[in-house]
């Protein structure tokens, strides 16, 4: 049996206890009440079970890479990181960080141009592995629509990029500084409002709050990033997939494989790009690795792997379970 705490220390804000870095210890919390219950029980018949509880799920499974092996002697285990009470999980995705780092250098502001801070806002969110599949807007995936279509219309300039904040979230929200010549800055504003009304037509249903608006802010400092550069940074991460790649052939409405474009960051010289790719098939995992490895490569940026754990299948033939919680 599974769950997580963490090793984050606790912090106080306002009326709220919170952890640095990660959730506050116990996510899985149905799971580890539903351990507790059981073992502290003096009514329920069993054999012998053993719990397990790791640590630091969300900062890198370090309590689940670390355990010894041989330490478990049971050939049954029934994990607990159910999402729902009464509710059993039957197979579980692997998973593995891909991380792209381009490297770049600056270029002078030459020219007169008017500075905003571009924003896509107002999106949902939501957890890479449980919400993947309810089509939620991918706030960095669609800010950079807007930069590879401004680009082309306006010789845009960028010097920062802010976008995405947790490899496992879906991004909800996504930033970028750039340029846009005076002479165009209306244009620009102007087709700015029309991104807005072209997304709320595509995804409006679902999302409802999303905002896409371009601030007027002061000039960046140390200019532009290289404008050639610029160009295969936009263009991979437009063809980086997001989203939900193949459903269970076993069980309806299950997702097997899918990958999270979970951010983009430019800063200390680095631009660097992030997708978590679960699977339960360790093969579908590793193949879709290799596309987005083939993909970097082609702009001439390596992609290295990191924190890969494997998936657990689910069975050929399975049934949820839904235990009555009143007997």
């Amino acid at each position: 049996m599974t769950s997580s705490m963490t090793r984050s220390r606790p912090v106080t804000d306002g009326d709220w206890v919170r952890a640095e870095g990660t959730t506050l210890g116990a996510d899985n919390g149905i799971g580890v009440a539903a351990i507790m219950g059981i073992l502290e029980s003096r009514n329920l018949s069993h054999g012998p079970l053993e719990a397990l509880f790791t640590s630091n799920e969300e900062s890198g499974m370090d309590g689940a890479f670390g355990l010894k092996a041989g330490l478990l002697r049971a050939e049954i285990l029934i994990n607990t990181d159910s999402e729902e009470e009464g509710v059993i999980c039957v197979g579980c995705a692997g998973g593995i960080d891909v991380n792209s780092r381009f490297h770049y250098s600056r270029r002078s502001i030459d020219d007169a141009r008017n500075i905003y801070r571009l924003e896509v806002t107002g999106l949902k969110g939501g957890h890479s592995g449980v919400d993947i599949h309810r089509g939620r807007g991918n706030a960095v995936s669609l800010l950079f629509r807007v930069l590879k279509h401004s680009d082309k219309t306006f010789q845009l300039g960028i010097a920062e990029i802010d976008a995405g904040n947790m490899r496992n979230a879906i991004p909800r929200e996504a930033f970028a500084t750039i340029g846009v010549p005076t002479s165009q800055s209306g244009d620009f504003e102007r087709s700015v409002a029309d991104w807005e009304k072209l997304f709320r037509a595509e995804i409006g249903t679902v999302e409802p709050g999303i905002r896409v608006q371009c601030k007027p802010v002061t000039e960046p400092t140390g200019g532009w990033i290289d404008r050639t550069l610029q160009q295969r940074v936009i263009d991979a991460v437009c063809a980086c997939p997001s989203g939900v790649l193949r459903m269970s052939d076993q069980i309806p409405g299950l997702v097997e494989t899918s990958t999270n474009l979970s951010m983009v960051h430019l800063k200390n010289g680095h631009i660097d790009v992030c997708s978590l790719v679960r699977s339960s098939v360790d093969s579908a995992r590793d193949e879709l690795c290799g596309k987005i490895d083939s993909l970097f490569r082609l702009t001439g940026t390596e992609t290295t792997f990191e924190g890969a754990y494997p998936g657990w299948r689910h069975l050929l033939r399975t049934h949820y379970l839904r235990p009555s919680l009143t007997r």
